[in-house]
């Protein structure tokens, strides 16, 4: 339980903050032993240990959370005989499109058409849909 911390990370803890580590760690055996694990040796407790002991670090005003950054790529906006060739790649019907979409078939229509244009959300789908070759894709019946 506790006595699994380093002297250093349980002078750092609460009584509160001990309180939920038991109670977690508790949690956490209870677990392990339902599929058969040996927690007190698990990677998973270590990386628990870890985070913990980050997360006081960082409380007290050392050390840095982490930071992740995500590049969010532009939306290209396709044409009607770009949406219809990324269909008929993928071997779906105007109504299986539709579908997978969450549009009508007439949207569809539309949108190959000309006459209206799908909006961002769209646009992202069809990006993934004409990038994945070898997706393979659930057809509705």
């Amino acid at each position: 339980m506790i006595s699994a911390f380093q002297k250093k990370s349980q002078e750092n803890l609460t009584e509160e903050g001990k309180s939920v580590l038991k109670k977690l760690v508790k949690s956490l055996r209870e677990e392990a032993a339902k599929i058969g694990g040996d927690f007190s040796m698990s990677s998973l407790f270590e990386d628990l240990k870890e985070g913990l002991e980050e997360a006081i670090a960082y409380e007290k005003g050392y050390g840095a959370g982490r930071v992740k950054t995500y590049m969010i790529l532009p939306v290209k906006e396709y044409s009607g005989k770009e949406i219809r060739d990324i269909r008929t790649k993928a071997g779906m019907t105007q109504s299986v499109f539709a579908s997978y979409m969450g549009v009508s078939i007439k949207t569809v229509e539309a949108w190959e058409g000309g006459r209206t244009h799908p909006t961002g959300p769209v646009f992202r789908l069809l990006d993934i849909l004409s990038k994945n070759e070898e997706m393979e894709y659930i057809v509705a019946k």
